[in-house]
């Protein structure tokens, strides 16, 4: 399922993917796309500053 980067995909077409692959409970409820990770200077995607700026996000 290779995409675009200028045409990320809808959060519909998303649950529709895993919509007979996943548990309900697991498809994704929300869908944010980013240009990139905050990384570490060892090169980690640094996940608590993720959480931290789109934990306020959540609906």
């Amino acid at each position: 399922m290779a995409r675009d980067a200028a045409a990320p995909p809808t959060l519909e077409e998303l649950r529709a993917f895993c919509d007979g692959q996943l548990a309900h409970y697991k498809i994704p409820s929300r869908l944010q796309v980013l240009e990139s990770f905050p990384m570490t200077v060892s090169g980690k995607v640094r996940k608590v500053e993720l959480r931290e700026k789109y934990a306020d996000s959540r609906g």
